[in-house]
């Protein structure tokens, strides 16, 4: 049985993905923190969900918050490619 679950509104888009460090960039267009719960999407992009753990800002520097129009990079194991979007998912 599928869990239930709620999508929210777009928090950002992916600008890129490295994958030899496997982070992802990501361009926000709204406010972010860390432990939020989001979904990455798009047309090659199968629906992953992941708990933001860690987040860095333009300056490598680890942050806790980001607002938008920052940009911003997390790590991730699995590949999302440019335009997938960011939603915030309950």
């Amino acid at each position: 049985r599928k869990e239930k679950r709620t999508v929210y509104a777009t928090l950002g888009v992916v600008e890129n993905y490295y994958q030899k460090s496997r982070v992802a960039q990501i361009k926000l267009v709204k406010n972010i923190e860390q432990g939020m719960h989001v979904s990455f999407k798009g047309k090659h992009t199968e629906l992953l969900d992941r708990v933001i753990m860690e987040m860095r800002n333009d300056e490598g520097e680890a942050i806790t918050e980001a607002h938008a129009v920052q940009t911003i990079t997390i790590p991730l194991t699995e590949k999302v490619r440019k335009n997938d979007k960011v939603v915030l998912v309950s």
